[in-house]
């Protein structure tokens, strides 16, 4: 089922429009370009210290599921992350144009990494740190995927909470795209990865039942980028089904006209469907 949700994702959007700006490699060894947001690139130049992260000019987030510590860091629209650096030690500097877009870093016992999303002139690029005897050093991805793997195997892999408002690589994938004026995120589980609980921050918005599996999500954003409608396909015992759910004044409930909601979420100035597959 995540093989056809990928392979749905990408003939969705390459039927809309053959402007199709797909980044998208499993196997690769390295990391495909981005487009950078706008609304991050231009701005003032700030340091990020993982200890102590300004939240004054930093958007922060964290949670800690089974065991795994998870942060995720992201400059506020008029700033960009210019050096990141921990209790002083420096672990990135920028160069030249570039600037750092994003920080998550993972913790469990004495293990911990970090994910770097930077920018310059050429696109999006990957970094990936660990921390090992007190001192960061750099590492290629697979080295990072083997530490988030390990992590996970640790904590069990059954009965875990996915947060939709920021998704965890830990337990899944997730894929930006638009399609015929909605700005959708695809969020798929990963492998032998059992979610039983779905929220959007602090808002409870599915909880497993007896016979089921979550396999993905189709999260449909507002003009301000926060979900608004959650289709959700499951696996059963009887074979595949699907659950929506609708953002009301008192929290989720149950959707039974996805159709027309998913219309009133449509920009129609945004025509044109693109495709952002983040899969670090």
């Amino acid at each position: 089922m995540r093989i056809l949700a990928l392979v749905w994702a990408v003939c969705l959007v390459r039927f809309c429009s053959a402007r199709l700006f797909c980044w998208f490699s499993s196997k690769s060894k390295t990391d495909k370009k981005v487009t950078p947001s706008p609304d991050h690139v231009d701005g003032t130049p700030i340091i990020l210290d993982l200890v102590t992260p300004n939240e004054t000019k930093l958007d922060v987030y964290t949670e800690t599921e089974s065991g795994v510590s998870f942060k995720t860091v992201t400059p506020k629209s008029v700033f960009h992350i210019s050096s990141v650096v921990d209790s002083g030690a420096t672990l990135w500097e920028a160069s030249g144009y570039e600037k750092c877009l994003l920080v998550e870093s993972y913790a469990k016992n004495t293990t911990k990494v970090i994910y770097l999303e930077t920018s310059d002139s050429t696109g999006t690029k990957s970094k990936y740190f660990e921390k090992a005897d007190e001192a960061w050093s750099e590492i290629d991805k697979e080295v990072f995927v083997e530490k988030i793997e390990m992590m996970i195997e640790e904590s069990g892999k059954d009965g875990l909470t996915l947060d939709i408002s920021h998704p965890n690589r830990l337990l899944c994938k997730s894929f930006d795209y638009s399609f015929a004026g909605n700005a959708i995120k695809l969020v798929v589980s990963n492998k032998g990865v059992s979610i039983s609980r779905l929220v959007n921050g602090t808002e409870e918005v599915y909880t497993r039942s007896s016979g089921e599996t979550f396999e993905y999500a189709r999260v449909y954003l507002n003009k301000d980028g926060t979900p608004e409608l959650i289709l959700i396909t499951l696996r059963t015992l009887s074979g595949i089904s699907r659950r929506d759910y609708v953002k009301t004044e008192n929290g989720w409930s149950v959707c039974n006209n996805s159709d027309a909601t998913i219309k009133s979420l449509r920009d129609p100035t945004n025509c044109v469907s693109s495709l952002r597959l983040i899969f670090h």
